[in-house]
């Protein structure tokens, strides 16, 4: 059956949407729109209690995508869950965008050279814990077979494409309420996205913000949230 002519056009917007993910052109918007939503939210915060992430763009055979790790479980910390490349701040560490690239290149062997950062999105998980700065970047054309895995630090790379982790289907979301008696966690709503395996936690919160920034349109309101009492 013919599709109507305007079905036709939604349907090659939709497509050139994340075709052109990583063009010039969307990098500049997308920039653009972080800028906004950190003027909007300004924290002044201490360098040494911090970490960094590096929300990796990158592309596979041609596939505007995200990259993501599985941690080792022999990490003492959040072992065997999915994670963005980074890690604490170090006292040797420019700032956090030198943090976050610096431990990409540690964990999966990508160049700091060779890294295009784009901009850096309001901290997260300052609530409860000690802020992480999430770092935008493209690592470009990717083949994970091909990549120096550091196996101490990372049991596994894989890749989700963009148009997957913005299909609303592929979405869930859940949510904590801590005790009342309870000093220092809040309650939340985050969101989950149904891959394998699947990301969750401040991973999930960093890939939806991400994603908020980049096309406002499939997520004027994210669902990560902290609620009051």
């Amino acid at each position: 059956m013919c599709r109507s002519a305007s079905t036709v056009a939604a349907a090659l917007s939709h497509s050139s949407l994340f075709s052109e993910a990583l063009s010039p052109s969307s990098k500049y918007q997308t920039i653009q729109r972080i800028r906004i939503l950190k003027s909007k939210k300004v924290v002044k915060l201490k360098r040494t209690q911090s970490s960094a992430i590096l929300v990796s763009l990158c592309s596979v055979e041609g596939i505007p995508s995200l990259l993501y790790t599985l941690r080792s479980q022999d990490l003492r910390s959040h072992s065997g869950q999915v994670s963005f490349p980074g890690g604490q701040f170090d006292e040797s560490d420019r700032d956090v965008i030198h943090t976050a690239i610096r431990e990409t290149e540690e964990e999966i062997g990508i160049p700091q050279s060779s890294i295009d950062v784009w901009e850096v999105l309001p901290p997260i998980g300052r609530y409860y814990m000690n802020p992480i700065h999430p770092v935008v970047g493209n690592l470009g054309s990717v083949t994970v077979d091909d990549l120096m895995i550091n196996d101490s630090e990372v049991s596994k790379v894989f890749t989700v494409p963009l148009e997957y982790l913005c299909c609303r289907e592929n979405i869930k979301q859940t949510s904590f309420r801590p005790p009342v008696d309870s000093a220092h966690a809040l309650p939340y709503i985050l969101p989950v996205f149904t891959t394998k395996p699947r990301i969750w936690g401040l991973t999930a919160v960093a890939t939806e913000l991400f994603l908020s920034t980049m096309y406002p349109g499939i997520f004027p309101r994210p669902v990560g949230k902290f609620l009051p009492r």
